[in-house]
């Protein structure tokens, strides 16, 4: 069992900025003034925010796909109403400054949270920043200005309530359906947190029930047991119920069961693809972190707390069947691992090991042993590093210097819709999925596609891609649709095959894509 806690688990501790508020501002800053377009990449976030917009012009839910050319009166209902009301609203005062600013700001907590909770579990200082600067690039995979990125911290708020919270029963049960109810309307990805309740009421009950019959060391119960198993039983009965509490109610399950069990949105979207080791260097990280918890339960014989232990395991697999596990994965890694460093680091402080890994953990230790007792606690260095957030991000939605105009014009087609708007050739034009929705955002013009996969019949999925691809009866399905623009990444097969032809003629590109507008027959 994991050693006495006797570190500060107190809200303020965890949630307000202390032990890594420094970092939360520097990292912040970093995103504001270094990279502000580092959210801006992904063509979907325009449809959030046209939806915002939506609601915002409509003081309603929009119920069909509005942004469609081909099936504009179809039935096509938000997951995230809550979240789209957020983004919607941030733009309409402040623009893409200040979605630029909302969403540094979710992504800068988020790591603060992680590390503050292992910092009250016992992790060091130092040996908390080593594994940050290892979550960031493994969170960071996913980070762009879609609602997804909000629920980084109800799902946090939650590992909190299950796994680290002192409060009595009812707080907790309390604010778990408060948590479940705000993550249900704020993004369909909810259903990551139902996995988080029902894998640790399920692995209690195995530990309390048949853990007595098993001579398996992390499976033995203790005098807590049953009432962990009591306690995790009812957060999941009210944290499930809660999710009911929606618009749409309990047709809004059919939503979302239908958009993560939908073919085309587990095989041809990046975001929940199984495991790429291509993916990029936060791939690596996310293993690497794997490693390390792996080594941590090795170490322990099976873990220190086996309903904590098996939630990670199932989302370190699940990372692995889709990617959209990854960033939930790395976030919990930190605070899961600080009553581990805390169990080892005296054993490291007495000891001189010899290893190059142990010797170096023994260094770490000690440092940290001589630079802790001089961390500044307590209201003081929270209200310094708040105000310095907002004094950094009263800067940057007020001088011109900082603006945000558009999103990354190396990452998303800017100049190619400018010169759509110019030309405004008629008729319907062939894009990109994921450049629909800022054709629309741009220039509220209805388009062929969006990445709204899920809501499109998946016989016209197939014919978008034997399009873009040139495959199979492609050119029948082309002509039959009657196109008088395509806009495409250059390397797209479509795009190669009309650069060849007399009545297609190139009227704009860049190192995005390209843009073709068919010629008036004389």
């Amino acid at each position: 069992m994991p050693p006495e806690n006797s570190k500060n688990t107190s809200l303020f501790s965890i949630f307000a900025p202390q032990s890594g508020g420094w970092f939360f501002v520097y990292l912040l800053g970093g995103m504001l003034f270094m990279r502000p377009d580092m959210f801006l990449w992904d063509g979907g976030t325009c449809r959030h925010i046209i939806n915002g917009e939506f609601w915002l012009a409509n003081h309603a839910l929009p119920t069909t796909n509005y942004t469609s050319a081909i099936f504009n009166s179809s039935p096509c209902l938000t997951r995230c109403w809550l979240g789209d009301i957020m983004s919607g609203t941030v733009f309409s005062h402040y623009g893409m400054t200040g979605i630029v600013l909302i969403f540094s700001i979710v992504g800068a907590l988020g790591l603060m949270w992680s590390y503050q909770m292992a910092r009250a579990r016992g992790m060091g200082l130092l040996a908390g920043l080593v594994l940050v600067l290892f979550v960031m690039p493994a969170v960071g995979m996913h980070w762009s200005a879609r609602c997804h990125v909000y629920t980084y911290l109800p799902f946090l708020v939650l590992y909190y309530l299950l796994f680290i919270s002192e409060h009595k029963l009812w707080i907790r049960a309390i604010a778990t359906a408060l948590v479940m109810c705000f993550w249900a309307n704020l993004h369909g990805s909810y259903t990551v947190g139902i996995v988080m309740l029902a894998v640790s009421a399920a692995a209690s009950a195995v530990q309390t029930f048949i853990g007595p019959k098993l001579p398996i060391a992390a499976l033995s119960p203790d005098e807590k047991s049953k009432t962990r198993t009591l306690e995790l039983a009812v957060f999941l009965l009210v944290g499930a119920a809660a999710t009911a509490l929606n618009p749409r109610g309990l047709s809004f399950y059919n939503t979302v069961l239908a958009y993560i069990s939908n073919p085309v949105v587990l095989s041809k979207t990046d975001e929940w693809r199984s495991f790429d080791i291509t993916a990029g260097v936060g791939a690596w990280f996310f293993l690497i972190l794997g490693a390390i918890t792996t080594a941590a339960l090795v170490k322990t014989k099976g873990g220190l707390k086996f309903s904590e232990t098996a939630v990670m395991g199932i989302y370190f697999l699940a990372s692995f069947v889709s990617m959209r596990f990854v960033p939930y994965c790395a976030l919990m890694v930190i605070p899961f691992l600080g009553p581990y460093w805390e169990l080892w680091r005296p054993k490291l402080l007495a000891s001189e090991p010899q290893k190059p890994l142990e010797k170096g953990l023994s260094k770490l230790a000690k440092k940290e042993a001589e630079i802790e007792g001089n961390e500044p606690k307590g209201w003081k260095p929270a209200l310094i590093y708040f105000v310095i957030t907002v004094a950094m991000s009263v800067a940057f939605l007020s001088l011109d210097m900082f603006k945000v105009k558009d999103f990354d014009p190396t990452r998303i087609p800017v100049k190619l819709v400018e010169c759509l708007q110019k030309e405004n050739p008629q008729g319907l034009g062939f894009n990109y999925d994921n450049w629909g929705g800022y054709i629309y955002f741009k220039l509220k013009r209805t388009v062929y596609i969006d990445d709204w996969a899920d809501f499109l019949p998946p016989e016209f999925i197939e014919e978008y891609i034997k399009i873009l691809l040139t495959q199979d009866n492609w050119e029948e399905i082309f002509n039959k649709r009657n196109f008088t623009w395509v806009m495409v990444p250059n390397e797209a097969q479509i795009a190669q095959v009309l650069k060849q032809r007399k009545d297609w003629e190139v009227k704009c590109k860049d190192d995005v894509g390209v843009l073709l507008v068919k010629k008036a027959k004389p």
